[in-house]
């Protein structure tokens, strides 16, 4: 059947057939997937291997204390000089070494009766110069908690 072609209502249906077909074999293997091939013991191995760093205090490769320091600051601004766009200063952690200028702090919407702010900051460490921005929201017991982090942002 050489030169022969199929009507436009073929060509369609075998296209649709082959779309469904990938469809069809898409869910079914996405359902094993999610039922597992380990059978009914899946145990977790949890062991802690030295290849990858544990430490939970770091965000964004941020020593906590550094945060601490950084979040006190951030706390440290009255509402007078967060409305006014005065908000503004330095913070400096003499055990890492780390310091920054902080750019700009604003009061954000409260939300459910939590207090948050935004900030931009630089960070200068021993690993180099970085912008950061984020936000900050007080806690039911007073603390302040980050609540968003960005880095490599302007300042």
């Amino acid at each position: 059947m050489i030169g022969y072609s199929f009507p436009t209502s073929i060509c369609k249906a075998l296209n649709g057939a082959a779309r469904m077909f990938v469809i069809a074999a898409c869910c079914s293997l996405g359902a094993c997937a999610s039922i597992g091939f380990g059978g009914t013991n899946m145990d977790i191995d949890e062991t802690t291997t030295g290849s990858i760093g544990s430490d939970r205090g770091l965000l964004g490769g941020i020593d906590q204390s550094d945060w601490q320091i950084l979040l006190a600051k951030i706390s440290s601004f009255d509402k007078e000089a967060l409305q006014t766009g005065s908000a503004k200063g330095d913070w400096d952690n003499p055990e890492t070494g780390s310091k920054g200028h902080i750019t700009q702090v604003k009061l954000l919407p409260a939300l459910i009766d939590s207090e948050c702010r935004s900030f931009k900051s630089s960070m200068h460490r021993v690993t180099g110069v970085e912008n950061i921005q984020g936000e900050i929201c007080r806690v039911p017991n007073g603390d302040w908690q980050i609540t968003g982090f960005a880095s490599g942002t302007t300042a």
